[in-house]
């Protein structure tokens, strides 16, 4: 099938855009909305074939392209639901949730729990194929509590992989810098 098509928008609407390659028009369904008629744009192309449809989504870059591809091959996950992600959510934000395993970022419209928990479970393993900014987690602490942290951890004998773990972790599901607070986290965090 298709795999990128190059041509001139020449029809916008709702939910998608017709792209006129070579006085051939195609519907293409894409994750941004902001168009202009006459503008030149070219599209990594999923092809969706159905017994009573043909459907074309377009994804600005290979990364988005293999996200895609990689999401609609989750149980309950879709090509309409796979957009809908991609549209609501940044790349680099989806990523980073999938490795900092946050669910919450990931329950946008039409993505339950259970379907969050899901992406993140089938998607950890293929982190290593993709590339975004932001490797390190997105959370809030500052970089002295995360110091002070780090030597009240050490403290308690844990090695430096439970500490990165454990303080990344914190700072997805806390926001407050309470050492205390910190050091019954880490406790639960060892004893699972």
């Amino acid at each position: 099938m298709f795999a990128k098509l190059k041509g001139t928008i020449s029809d916008i609407f709702s939910d998608f855009i017709i792209l006129d390659v070579g006085d051939v028009g195609y519907r293409v369904e894409t994750i941004q909305n902001e168009f202009l008629v006459g503008e030149e744009k070219s599209f990594f192309i999923y092809t969706h074939v159905r017994e009573n449809e043909i459907r074309l989504f377009g994804l600005d870059t290979k990364n988005q392209y293999s996200l895609f591809v990689d999401l609609i091959g989750i149980s309950g996950v879709g090509p309409k639901l796979a957009q809908n992600i991609l549209k609501q959510i940044p790349y680099e934000s989806i990523m980073s949730a999938i490795a900092d395993k946050n669910i919450d970022t990931l329950l946008v419209k039409g993505v339950g729990k259970k379907t969050a928990q899901r992406i993140i479970i089938d998607m950890t393993s293929k982190l290593e194929k993709y590339t975004w900014e932001g490797f390190t987690s997105q959370n809030n602490l500052s970089q002295e509590f995360r110091s002070q942290a780090q030597q009240a951890l050490q403290n308690l004998g844990l090695s430096k992989d439970e500490i990165r773990d454990i303080i990344k972790e914190y700072g997805v599901n806390h926001t407050e810098e309470k050492l205390e607070l910190l050091v019954k986290f880490a406790l639960k965090f060892i004893n699972k």
